[in-house]
């Protein structure tokens, strides 16, 4: 699947031939591993590989919403920060945090917290665009919270058990109770992002796709039918004290059609509808919503950085040698440059998000649901390290990566033994190199007399639990056993 030529000359241009060393650190060179590798196996390891990462962006990711401006009024680069792993957080906790604050959570509160909104004035997640984007807004969602039969449920169950298998994979490596650091591969190497995506539990409730919206850039005559409080009839009806004027409850509607002009303007027409109204609120947002200094909010923001904190310290305790694995004393000082990528790339990323995050909920600046940081040079520059680092770490984790006799997928390399057991390798000098048989042949069944064995070549890996043992001695061609 991969060209061995190709790798062979990367590997030439690249790799160091003596490990790099960090104090008592020490980073082994890149070994081309990876080419006996089936294509089946290939498969199976990039599914398990892209599996976290699509997951976490694609179920983190929600559509751009364009009111009064076209869709190709904002570029690639700042459409690309919105798949950085720190946005789709910063997401979830701008919508949980909304509507804990909320003292009132209508349908419409729901669509305009779960959509991204390109204003004339760029990315707009501001709590004032709830009221500014209703008159968009042309099917919103069906109830105020997410439906169980509905995609975004879909999505937070899978999110879900990817993230409790990979949490569980990353707890049993610090407990001993799994061998973490001898499997990383390039099947794994996204395994603590799934950790992180866990983080949209907070906000799975109110997660939902289930609205459109009218955008600005439609080519096609476009009619949403849009009403406000000041255009709902009076009628009169009986009361017991004689006639008295109410509201309508089947309100005159004033439709539109969108003006395909340049101008992006409305332009009305006369006509009646019997749908109903979205509910009105109040157009200050201060008086739906409690404040960011509140008790409530204050109480989630610490909340919420912990796991991020908690996952910042893991990567730093990955990094730096320590002593609680006896298992292999090796991984106290060396590591392939798969792991240390992985550890660098999750350094980076927790803490660049756990500081960025501090940042804004001290100074107040969490009511957006896009990250105010956004459209900042340094930002952009962040995301594409991180592309650029991930694209890097999938090379190097698929030249590295072999398959033990074991089964296991590793990055370590052939003589570091991964496996739970006594690796069997033909010719070996100083460990297990065959197996003891007491037939004549593979074919013939006879068995041999008292005293006399066979031993085969044997390549591969033995477990089990290990009995009585002798030294045997070879003489001429015969065994004999003492």
């Amino acid at each position: 699947m991969v060209d061995h030529r190709l790798l062979l000359l990367l590997l030439h241009l690249v790799r160091p031939t003596t490990a790099w060393t960090l104090g008592p650190l020490a980073v082994l060179p890149i070994l081309y591993q990876s080419k006996d590798i089936t294509f089946s196996d290939w498969v199976s390891v990039f599914t398990l590989c892209f599996t976290p990462l699509l997951a976490h962006i694609i179920a983190g990711t929600p559509d751009v919403v364009c009111l009064e401006v076209p869709r190709t009024n904002f570029s690639w680069l700042q459409k690309i920060c919105h798949y950085n792993p720190t946005t789709i957080i910063w997401r979830y906790f701008a919508i949980a945090d909304r509507r804990i604050r909320a003292k009132a959570w209508d349908t419409n509160h729901l669509a305009a917290s779960n959509s991204l909104f390109w204003t004339r004035r760029g990315w707009d997640g501001s709590e004032a665009m709830i009221e500014r984007s209703r008159r968009y807004c042309i099917k919103p969602p069906e109830c105020t919270r997410s439906p169980i039969l509905s995609k975004s449920f879909a999505k937070t169950v899978i999110v879900t058990v990817q993230g409790v298998q990979a949490a569980y994979a990353l707890i049993g490596g610090l407990s001993g109770s799994s061998d973490l650091a001898t499997s990383v591969s390039i099947s794994s190497i996204f395994f603590p992002l799934a950790v992180i995506g866990l983080l949209r539990l907070f906000a799975a409730p109110w997660l939902t796709d289930d609205f459109v919206y009218a955008e600005g850039d439609r080519r096609e005559p476009f009619s949403p039918v849009i009403a406000t409080r000041q255009q709902i009839r009076r009628k009169p009806v009986p009361h017991r004290h004689g006639m008295i004027d109410v509201e309508d409850e089947s309100p005159v509607f004033q439709p539109y059609s969108w003006d395909t002009s340049n101008s992006m303007k409305m332009r009305s027409y006369s006509g009646t509808s019997t749908e109903r109204l979205l509910s009105p609120i109040l157009s200050h947002p201060e008086a739906v919503f409690h404040s960011t200094s509140s008790w409530r909010a204050r109480f989630f923001r610490l909340f919420f950085t912990l796991p991020i904190l908690g996952l910042t310290l893991l990567s730093i305790f990955y990094l730096v040698p320590w002593s609680a694995s006896k298992t292999h004393p090796w991984y106290t000082f060396t590591l392939p440059p798969t792991i240390f990528l992985v550890i660098i790339f999750y350094l980076l990323y927790t803490s660049v998000t756990f500081l960025t995050f501090s940042y804004y909920f001290l100074r107040g600046l969490s009511e957006t649901t896009v990250i105010p940081c956004i459209i900042s040079t340094w930002y952009q520059v962040y995301t594409v390290i991180l592309i650029l680092m991930m694209v890097t770490l999938t090379v190097v984790a698929t030249i590295e990566t072999r398959k033990a006799p074991c089964g296991i997928f590793t990055s370590w390399p052939t003589y570091y033994n991964v496996c739970p057991g006594p690796v069997v390798t033909p010719n070996a000098t100083s460990s297990p190199f065959g197996l003891a048989i007491r037939s004549v042949a593979p074919e013939n069944a006879t068995v041999l007399p008292d005293g006399q064995f066979r031993i085969e070549n044997f390549d591969g890996w033995c477990t089990g639990i290990v009995g009585r043992s002798m030294i045997v001695v070879s003489r001429n061609g015969t065994s004999s056993a003492g």
